[in-house]
């Protein structure tokens, strides 16, 4: 009696079991559903802060470069804007201002500066020109010397090469590689420099 009571639940497990390994496939449907969803998805939103980022990670070592003892930061622009577009004037201004200073001789120098990942069919953008207008406006109206200081290659926080350009020499705004060599960087220095004998700023 007792033998037969145990075949019983043997078989009733073993159909249990059976049951359940057949169930499984069907289960499992909407998770492999889930799993292709992606495929069907559009591409990710980039981070609308990207490039926000980035042109802060460049200025940052850029800033870096302006030895203390020599030089002052006195503006660092922030670029900040409400959701409706609404920013300050100075917005348009160049990103750093810096007071120079050795010996008897004090200037003032403002920099905007710019990372591009390379340049574009020969030719790189600087700046939009109405951009380009608002840096020479403001040279004039502070008495001031303006670059744009062009970081290429690498990555913002560690540039490949550095192009340190007058304003009055960016034109609309975009330049052709043979435009800007001239005023390419060695990269082996760490701070900047500023020759006042020609009135550049050099790394």
């Amino acid at each position: 009696m007792l033998a037969n009571l145990l075949i019983i639940l043997g078989i009733a497990a073993l159909g249990a079991g059976l049951f359940l390994k057949f169930q499984r496939p069907a289960a499992s449907t909407p998770t492999e559903a889930t799993a292709a969803a992606p495929a069907d998805a559009p591409a990710s939103v980039a981070n609308p802060n990207e490039n926000y980022d980035k042109g802060y990670a460049f200025e940052q070592w850029v800033a870096d470069r302006f030895k203390r003892d020599v030089y002052k930061v006195k503006h660092w622009r922030s670029d900040k804007r409400s959701n409706e577009g609404v920013y300050a004037d100075s917005n348009s201004d160049p990103d750093l201002v810096v007071d120079f200073t050795m010996h008897s001789i004090r200037q003032k120098l403002a920099v905007e500066c710019k990372w591009r990942a390379s340049f574009q069919s020969g030719t790189i953008e600087l700046a939009k020109e109405h951009q380009v207008q608002n840096y020479r406006s403001y040279a004039g109206r502070e008495q001031c010397k303006v670059f744009i200081l062009l970081g290429v290659g690498g990555t913002p926080a560690a540039p490949s090469d550095l192009y340190v350009i007058p304003v009055e020499q960016t034109k609309n705004g975009t330049l052709s590689y043979a435009e800007v060599l001239p005023f390419k960087q060695r990269m082996n220095l760490t701070t900047f420099y500023y020759d006042t004998q020609v009135g550049l700023l050099k790394l």
